[in-house]
């Protein structure tokens, strides 16, 4: 009897044994599992977001806002009365005279400090052109002296101070001829190659920022220009500005500007007027030239994460790339993802110039930040008396 005893406790505390053991393990395992439990939670969130993502970024296209379509006769008539093919009979590119002149804006001539080294910058590339500063009372002039059929609609159908800017810059162009820039453009070498070969230069947007912001395939800016004096382009678009602003009621915010008379209408009257006188003198030296954007407008404005955020999401769109098919939206997607959608460094053997996009417009006052006067920066600007005396020889 003893010796089966004997056996059957050894027996139980083998199976005792065993049972701890497996109690242990079990312990061990939820335990591994306890710690575990937020790596796998992370691992199934990352997986269902990038899924999300990447179906987003499948999905993503863009509906484009159409260029516009006019009928055979109305194009023609646009030629005819708007005609460059009597400036240029080659029809082809050819040299011309450059005209030295830069054109500069604002109320009054006390500017914000930020401008003063982005003025000096074209003074140092273009030391020996003759450099303009206009106020409202130098445009003023020059609409009534010059334009005065224009002057009831300048005064009374614009509606804000951008519109009448953006309008202003045609009369200036058209009167006088030159570069036209924003205050806050800067300039890092000279394009007087672009200039002897066309008449008029309206350098384009970052496409992605015609995309984002307007749904446009390309948007042409009025931030920098250039034109010869006297170019018919620029009536034009001031007479298409008149036909639609027929019926329209006040704009009291400057944001629709851009719509209204800025770079989305000044798109369009390019459109229309290189198809009025495809044949007739476009393209040629006196057709309007549309630099891409890396040569006069490298830059967006990348002060906003969202922005950024969905330039990355445009760039990495297959389905968007498919829509656009274009080298150059490839090109400028690949130099911000070489910089992580932020602007790249300025290199002056790429761009002419570039925009800062200070966005003064969008502040009501600007009361209490350091101003200096545009009178003494010693930039030797023709402006004031001076100005007005060549205003009332045109």
């Amino acid at each position: 009897m003893a010796p089966v005893c004997s056996c059957m406790k050894t027996a139980l505390r083998h199976l005792c044994n065993r049972m701890q053991s497996n109690r242990l393990q079990a312990r061990g395992l939820r335990q591994h599992l306890l710690l575990s439990l937020p790596l796998i939670t992370a691992i199934v969130l990352l997986i269902v977001l990038l899924n999300q993502l990447f179906s987003s970024i499948e999905e993503l296209s863009v509906e484009l806002h159409p260029d516009p379509e006019l009928p055979q006769s109305e194009l023609k008539e646009i030629a005819e009365r708007f005609s460059i093919s009597k400036l240029d009979q080659s029809h082809r590119i050819i040299s011309l005279p450059v005209t030295k002149k830069i054109h500069f804006m604002y109320k009054g001539y006390k500017l914000d400090v930020h401008f003063a080294p982005l003025l000096k910058s074209w003074r140092k590339v273009y030391p020996e052109y003759r450099m303009y500063f206009w106020t409202d009372d130098e445009i003023d002039l020059l609409i009534s002296r010059r334009y005065p059929a224009w002057q009831d609609m300048y005064t009374f159908n614009l509606s804000n101070y951008m519109e009448r800017s953006d309008t202003a810059r045609a009369f200036v162009l058209h009167a006088i001829g030159g570069w036209y820039a924003d205050l806050d453009t800067g300039c890092l070498s000279r394009a007087d190659g672009y200039a002897a070969r066309h008449a008029l230069i309206l350098p384009l947007e970052p496409y992605l920022h015609a995309l984002n912001n307007f749904r446009m395939r390309r948007l042409v800016s009025n931030a920098i220009m250039y034109s010869a004096p006297g170019h018919p382009f620029w009536m034009f678009y001031l007479e298409l500005l008149r036909e639609s602003l027929v019926g329209k009621e006040s704009r009291t915010s400057t944001t629709q500007a851009a719509g209204t008379t800025g770079p989305v209408l000044l798109t369009h009257c390019t459109h229309i007027f290189q198809q009025a006188n495809k044949d007739r003198g476009c393209p040629g030296s006196w057709c309007p030239h549309l630099p891409p954007p890396v040569k006069f407008l490298p830059h967006y404005d990348d002060s906003f994460e969202e922005t950024r955020q969905t330039f990355w999401r445009m760039c990495t769109s297959l389905r968007l790339r498919k829509q656009f098919d274009s080298r150059q939206f490839e090109d400028e997607c690949r130099r911000l993802e070489a910089h992580e959608y932020l602007n790249a460094p300025l290199d002056p053997t790429e761009s002419h110039t570039y925009h800062e996009f200070y966005h003064l417009n969008e502040k009501k006052s600007d009361a209490g930040r350091q101003k200096v006067d545009a009178r003494k920066l010693g930039l030797d600007f023709v402006l004031g008396n001076s100005l007005v005396a060549e205003i009332e020889k045109l």
